[in-house]
């Protein structure tokens, strides 16, 4: 980077972890269904993969697989809770 260059940033995109209905036919889509044992366990891993970096904030869809995916790593910025966001947008 030059002194002309401007600042860069990192965006980290974590999918949800899995749950019941991961590998299956159905898709989970907008359903409520929550994450499973497999995937509580890795989102409780995620958390110490990400405390080498910095944080500018932890965003969330408002579905439960979603935020209880991103709960671990917004603990590590406490100043800055996990931010749920009402807008369901998927790409």
């Amino acid at each position: 980077m030059t002194a002309t260059s401007p600042p860069t940033g990192e965006l980290t995109v974590i999918r949800h972890g899995q749950t019941a209905w991961s590998g299956s036919v159905r898709p989970a889509g907008r359903t409520g269904v929550p994450l499973a044992d497999a995937g509580e366990a890795a989102a409780g891993a995620l958390a110490p993969k990400l405390a080498h970096r910095r944080l500018g904030g932890v965003f969330s869809s408002p579905l439960i697989r979603a935020t209880r995916t991103a709960e671990p790593a917004g603990r590590l910025r406490p100043e800055r809770p996990v931010a749920r966001s009402a807008a369901r947008r998927y790409i």
